[in-house]
């Protein structure tokens, strides 16, 4: 848990950051921006960079979702940044672009391409929920220059309360 307090008039705001367990501030704005202390992103092997590349790529797709999913009827509109922005050819954050439709409460399918054409990885993802805790996924994936892979994941969600 993250606890801001904000004190003061709006010309001189004074910030408290603490948080429950107590962690260093670098810590705790970490939490706040990447979703991770410090310790855990080194740990995952991911930078900052590359974090923030993430953040940028959900915040330019929340700002196009509505519009592009209203225009188009489709459910699912996601633009996704690369691990290591450095390596995509293109030069840009932006490497994938996810879309899909909701056919049931329970069945949607998705269609993702990477935007550099030199790479040219498409899947086509269907997801399935048989349960409200238990998801099947089956994907194809597949590019130019290799065979398609099918494969198929189970994943369980519990909530925590």
């Amino acid at each position: 848990n993250v606890y801001i307090k904000l004190q003061g008039f709006l010309s001189n705001l004074q910030v408290s950051l603490s948080s429950s367990p107590s962690l260093e501030r670098d810590d705790i704005l970490s939490l706040i921006a990447f979703g991770m202390t410090k310790q855990e992103i080194r740990e995952s092997g991911k930078t900052g960079q590359s974090l923030s590349s993430k953040i940028l790529a959900e915040e330019v797709s929340s700002v196009l979702q509505r519009p592009v999913t209203r225009a188009t009827g489709l459910d699912i509109f996601r633009l996704e940044a690369s691990e290591n922005p450095a390596t995509t050819t293109t030069g840009s954050v932006l490497s994938r672009l996810a879309v899909g439709k909701n056919l049931t409460e329970r069945l949607s399918l998705e269609f993702k391409t990477d935007i550099a054409p030199e790479s040219s990885e498409k899947t086509l993802q269907a997801n399935y929920y048989l349960t409200d805790n238990i998801l099947l996924k089956g994907f194809r994936t597949g590019s130019t220059t290799t065979d398609p892979r099918y494969q198929f994941n189970l994943s369980l969600r519990f909530r925590t309360w």
